[in-house]
């Protein structure tokens, strides 16, 4: 029965994130392994760690593909980096498992209380532990309830994670009671639909206020090229990229644009370098009558033997008169660097060597206003873009290739991820992808237009910029993490204490 539970609850988990998007799952999908940590289970870290294999294998299965075909890595070895990403994740719910159910047994915290408050410190600190790695956030499954997420420009997506855990918790604490027979939950029931309608009745309010506070409209057009990565770094296929690209930017689609923008390292050769490259695209941007951002990888001479490589987004201004730029800051770990705690594993990705982080949150300055570029992976930390919203970003774009997952679900969660930085921070995120997603989110995370996967396409629609003032999130960041992990450890180290004595008393 135990094992049947562990697995009913992943498949839900599975289903509740995108592309299957049954949002509503997530708000029971946790409860099977809630009760069988705290009910009966002897070795609830186990039964934690076997659930995040069983749901974490279904979520980030496309890892696999990611690394054996693109990463020219052996199918056995590209599927063992994908096991061990798995094992590394299904610890964290492992260590959630064992501590919700000690919280009950040393401390008598009911679940109602631990597990949300622990499942998030968790989630929050994943973010930043060995570099970071805030993908499959729970909260993340709710980026289509835009009601319900409102809440993340307060408490960022972690709080929408904490509110889908109470409500599990509060089904847990419904199943105990009818299992024992007492009336304590109807209580901590009434609780969490007052918390949940409170959360709707400020969501409904806030999207209201925000949609009433946009005073400047723009036109934007985001190129996807759908350019293969078998030939993206091919210097035979030069060309005809850069010809792709052309005839989309000035294709009806993206007839009187304010800003075009080409997806992350779309032009596939270092732009510095080559003048004859530069000459077209500078008249693009002149026939357009549109800036264009676009991503190229670039270079810096280091020493006479040595280069340091930068992932960067270049801004070119619609007369072509000026060429600013900004290197992506937040790398890719074993895509675009070895981490240097474990330097004796290989770079995955076959290309450009190792590359180098940025060291400023640029902001672009232009008539459609100003904004800032998320790279990639950079477009899941919270942190990065709230700064650049802080310097005077009046939008985000986020330029990503996500050709690297193949047709999967990864894509559609590389989405989910990026909207909640939108809601966050009441500024719209504009998204162009070499193979899609791309999409136009406005400051409420709506999607207001967006693209098929592996299409040649342009998206094309209007963003509204408002000046409504900082969020209190943009503001504060994440307090409200930061007091739910500093509850966490105190109950851990409450925990740590009363088992010591416990174990000295058996002795």
């Amino acid at each position: 029965m135990k094992i049947i539970l562990v697995l009913i609850s992943a498949v839900l988990t599975i289903y509740s994130f995108p592309y299957y998007d049954f949002y509503f799952f997530a708000f029971f999908a946790i409860a099977p392994l809630i009760y069988i940590a705290v009910s009966y289970d002897k070795n609830p870290f186990l039964t934690g760690f076997l659930w995040g294999i069983a749901a974490y294998s279904g979520i980030i299965y496309w890892v696999t593909n990611a690394v054996n075909v693109y990463g020219n890595v052996n199918i056995v070895f590209a599927w063992c980096a994908n096991l061990l990403l798995i094992c590394y994740m299904a610890a964290y719910s492992g260590i959630f498992a064992l501590l919700v159910r000690d919280s009950l047994k040393y401390l008598n915290i009911s679940p109602f209380i631990s597990a949300p408050i622990i499942w998030t410190a968790l989630e929050w600190g994943r973010t930043f532990i060995f570099s970071g790695f805030p993908w499959a956030l729970f909260g993340s499954t709710q980026y289509k309830n835009i009601p319900f997420i409102q809440i993340a420009n307060i408490t960022g997506v972690y709080g929408v994670s904490f509110l889908l855990i109470l409500c599990n918790a509060a089904l847990v604490e419904i199943a105990l009671a009818l299992k024992n027979k007492t009336k304590k939950p109807i209580v901590k029931a009434a609780a969490t639909i007052v918390i949940i309608g409170i959360v709707f009745s400020y969501g409904i309010y806030s999207i209201n206020k925000h949609d009433k506070q946009s005073i400047k409209k723009v036109k934007v057009s985001l190129i996807q090229a759908n350019i293969e990565q078998a030939k993206k770094w091919n210097p035979k296929f030069q060309d005809e990229t850069i010809k792709k690209y052309a005839k989309l930017t000035l294709s009806r689609d993206a007839e009187n644009s304010k800003l075009i923008v080409w997806p992350e390292t779309a032009v596939p050769f270092f732009y510095q370098k080559e003048e004859e490259y530069q000459k077209i695209i500078k008249q693009l941007s002149l026939q357009s009558k549109a800036d264009l951002l676009f991503g190229s990888p670039a270079y810096e001479v280091k020493d006479k033997e040595h280069l340091n490589f930068f992932n960067r987004a270049y801004f070119l201004s619609n007369n072509a008169a000026s060429l600013n730029s900004y290197d992506k800051m937040h790398l890719v770990p074993f895509g675009e660097y070895v981490p240097s705690f474990i330097p004796f594993l290989a770079k995955l990705v076959y290309g450009i060597g190792e590359f180098i982080p940025g060291k400023e949150h640029t902001v672009f300055k232009s008539e459609s206003g100003n904004f800032s570029v998320l790279i990639c992976f950079e477009g899941i930390f919270p942190a990065q873009s709230r700064e650049f919203v802080k310097k005077g970003a009046d939008f985000l774009v986020n330029i990503t290739n996500d050709a690297w997952y193949g047709k999967s679900s990864a894509p559609y969660q590389h989405l989910s991820l990026s909207i909640f930085r939108a809601v966050e921070n009441n500024v719209p995120l504009i998204r162009a992808a070499n193979t899609g997603i791309s999409a136009i989110i406005d400051k409420n995370g709506r999607i207001k237009a967006s693209s098929d996967i592996f299409i040649e396409t342009a998206v094309s629609g209007e963003i509204y910029i408002g000046k409504s003032g900082r969020t209190f999130y943009t503001e504060f960041g994440d307090v409200f993490s930061i007091l739910i992990t500093t509850i966490s450890v105190v109950i851990s180290g409450k925990i740590f204490i009363r088992r010591r004595k416990n174990a000295r008393k058996i002795k």
